[in-house]
Parts: structure tokens; sequence; C-alpha cells
């Protein structure tokens, strides 16, 4: 029964490739973003470790296609082959992350494994790597890719996989005739299917309202701090009318008295700036483990908030002072 079941899945992967609209069809004990199982092992040189002391690593029995399907790319070694079966020598690939967690100086490549992991009598109990694979995130996008190991179905099967199936347009079309082909080929499955998108939407759900909170708070203090900066500063430029008039009677340009004003009230916005860049820096650490694809101190973050303040500043900088350079010094001297 458990060898028929090896053979199902993978004449199953191959016929749903062959359906229109579908590129590829692969099948593991888990997707990426939706967690898995966990193992201890062993490895040659190592075979007597305590069990509290043997390293632990996500483990997945997968199809051939499973890799071509996510489209995890082939770093080193070879993918498996159609015979590596339970007759042939037992084989596993493992990701980047894997080689260098276990073997940080050597080449894993050749090295024999040993899992605790025992489903039936008549599977492998030895593995050798035969090839090294990328790094995917089968916990969720905020969990660091961990150590892996895919050992081949036909070599250890079990009893429940999901099928990862790659379509040229909308996934959702071509449920139907995933449907009817695996009932064509067996009544005992179960369905639910779910684009990847949705796994993706669900792995970050618990984050997302914090974070759309927290993004809506910083737009609040972004506005207003520069309305704070304009206020400030125009109030500044506004007490100083008569300061202006002196300087436009005593033969000062426009536009001279205007670059005063701006250099003036710049240099005080850099000084602020500098030091709320420190302190965002620092406070930034603070949610770092909420962040994904995004670090604490990400540039381009740091750079639209300074621009954004630095313009409020400049506009309260010019435009009274503008205002008050157009007007004749006479005037701007008898009202004071």
């Amino acid at each position: 029964h458990i060898l028929n079941r090896a053979d199902f899945y993978v004449d199953l992967s191959e016929r749903l490739a062959g359906l229109p609209g579908i590129e590829a069809a692969g099948a593991g004990t888990a997707i990426p973003l939706s967690g898995g199982f966990r193992t201890t092992f062993t490895h040659e040189g190592q075979r007597d470790v305590p069990d509290s002391e043997r390293p632990l690593t996500q483990y997945l029995s997968v199809t051939p296609s499973y890799f071509a399907t996510l489209r995890i790319p082939l770093v080193r070694g070879r993918w498996f082959l159609s015979q590596d079966r339970r007759d042939h020598p037992g084989v596993v690939l493992i990701n980047q992350a894997a080689a260098e967690a276990f073997w940080p100086d050597e080449d894993p490549l050749g090295r024999r494994i040993y899992p605790d992991v025992d489903i039936t009598e008549i599977d492998p109990t030895e593995f050798e790597v035969v090839g090294i694979v990328g790094d995917v995130r089968n916990i969720g996008l905020d969990v660091d890719a961990g150590p892996c190991i895919y050992v081949p179905c036909t070599q250890q099967t079990w009893p429940n996989m999901t099928f990862a199936v790659r379509t040229r347009g909308d996934p959702m079309m071509a449920a139907t005739a995933v449907r009817g082909e695996v009932l064509a080929m067996t009544d005992e499955a179960s369905f639910s299917f779910r684009p990847l998108d949705g796994t993706l939407t669900r792995s970050i759900t618990q984050r997302r309202f914090p974070m759309m909170l927290l993004g809506l708070f910083a737009a609040i203090a972004l506005i207003l701090a520069a309305a704070g900066i304009y206020g400030v500063l125009s109030c500044m430029v506004a007490e100083r009318t008569r300061e202006v008039g002196i300087r436009m009677a005593l033969g000062a340009q426009p536009s001279q008295v205007v670059n005063m004003f701006i250099r003036q009230g710049m240099r005080l916005v850099l000084i602020g700036a500098a030091a709320g860049l420190l302190a965002a820096l620092a406070l930034a650490r603070v949610i770092e483990g909420m962040l994904f694809n995004t670090t604490p101190a990400d540039p381009g973050t740091h750079i639209i908030m300074i621009v954004i303040l630095m313009m409020a500043a400049f506009g309260a900088c010019y435009l009274p002072t503008r205002r008050a350079a157009l007007i004749d010094p006479v005037e701007t001297l008898r009202s004071e």
C-alpha cells in the first residue's frame, strides 16, 4: 500500500502538470509558509549523540517535481532521480541554511545522515546528501529560513501530502480540472484549494493590523512635525519683520534677505534632523522583529522623512520672508 501511494504521488504530479493552463505540479508534506514537521538527526561520526543534543531541522518528504513547481534552485549537486526508490540507497537534499549550520567548514555533499524518523520498516535509515538547494521560508515571512532536509517520497512515503500547482493564469480557474484529475485516480482525497497568495496573507495577518496602526500614527506624527516646524520658523521670521525693513532700508536686496533667513532657519532644521535621525535609528530596534525585508536603518524611509521635514522648513522660512521683503521698507518701519 505504501509503495502504491508513493507511485500515486509521482504519477498524479505528472498528470496534473499535463493539464491545460498548468505549468508544473508537485507534492510535499508541507508547502512554504505553512509550517511543517521537524525532527532531529545524527550524521556519520556522531551516532552516539544523546537525543537532547541532536540537531533539529525541518523535514519534508517531496516528489521530484516539488522543487521545479516552487522554483527552488539547485545550488550544488543533483536533483532527485527516478531511480531514487526504496531498492536504492537513501538520498536527501538539504538547503543552504542546513549546510551552513551543520557542516560550516566542510562539504556536506556525500555525507550520510540518520533522521530520527520511522515511517515503515522498509524505509532506508541511512541517507546520503546528494544536493544543496536554495532556502525557503517554511514557517512565515517573519521567520528566517532555517535548516531543512528533503527526502524523496519514493523512499519515505508519508500518509498525507499537499500538492502545489503552478498555473499560467488565475490559479482558482484550474481548481475544477485538478479536482477531476484527482478523482479519476482516487476517491480518498480531500480538497482545499488555496492560492499561495492566501497563505502569504495569513502569514502576516497577525502583524498587519498593529503595523497599520503604527504606520497611521507615524504619518500623523510626521504631519504634526512638519506643521510644527513650519509654525515655529514662520513665527520666528514674522517676529523679525522690523529687521527685514531695516536691512531693506539700508540697501539690502530682497533675494539677499530671503537667502539669509533661509540659511539660518535650515541650519537649525539640519541640527534637529541629525538628532532626530539618531533617535529614530535607536528606537527602530524596538520593532526590528516586526519588519520584513526592511532593516531598522532602511535608508529610503529615513530619506523620505528628512526630505518632507526639510521641505516644510524651507517653506516656513521662504514664504513669510518673501512677503516681508516685498513690502516697502518705509511701511514696514512705520507699522513697527
